[in-house]
């Protein structure tokens, strides 16, 4: 009876109630370290809650330290490590690779009109802004905002940046005047207007 139905569970069969006509109070008992919900008769739903296991402190113990989830707790094996807040990441049974984009988290280089760029997504102080066309490459500058340099009509125009845009001269044409525009930067969006922001 109920020994055959528990041992091919993975369970152990439990009848604390031996007298001789006792019959059908037996259960199934879940193995350590899972928790039984037992019902006589019937094989016991086993939960385990793999973040208390030894092997879940991978977690606790990685750079930086991450949270254990985990989501069901009637499997085995579907534990994972979630990157703290700030980065993203996460692994299944191990700690996860972190990754740190500050260009998420830093707005110099989209306030300038320039390129946020995370040469380094597992340290920390590793962005810089680079300069975008029109503006020529001048010296990239960590954690702050390049030094470029404007060329055309955008050499010591501040209308633009004034306005938080970013002044374009077009070089297809470098002797005509007053073909200077403003464009929008970041996520914002607009028609260039020649001559003005």
């Amino acid at each position: 009876g109920g020994k055959n139905v528990c041992t091919e569970a993975g369970q152990e069969c439990e009848d604390t109630d031996l007298a001789p006509g006792s019959r059908g109070d037996w259960k199934c008992v879940c193995k350590a370290p899972s928790t039984t919900s037992a019902v006589a008769g019937a094989v016991a739903v086993c939960e385990v809650d793999e973040c208390a296991q030894p092997a879940a402190r991978a977690c606790r113990e990685a750079v930086p330290p991450q949270a254990c989830v985990d989501g069901d707790r009637a499997r085995e094996g579907d534990w994972q490590c979630v990157c703290p807040n700030g980065t993203v990441g996460s692994a299944v049974g191990g700690a996860a690779v972190c990754e740190l984009d500050e260009c998420t988290t830093h707005r110099a280089c989209e306030a300038a009109g320039q390129a946020c760029v995370d040469v380094n997504l597992t340290a920390a102080d590793t962005w810089y802004c680079r300069c975008v066309l029109p503006e020529e490459h001048g010296a990239d500058v960590l954690m702050g905002v390049a030094q470029c340099n404007r060329t055309g009509e955008c050499v010591g125009n501040d209308v633009c940046a004034k306005a938080g845009q970013v002044c374009h001269d077009d070089k297809a044409d470098p002797l005509a005047m007053g073909n200077w525009e403003c464009r929008c930067v970041g996520n914002f969006t607009g028609a260039p207007q020649t001559g003005g922001a």
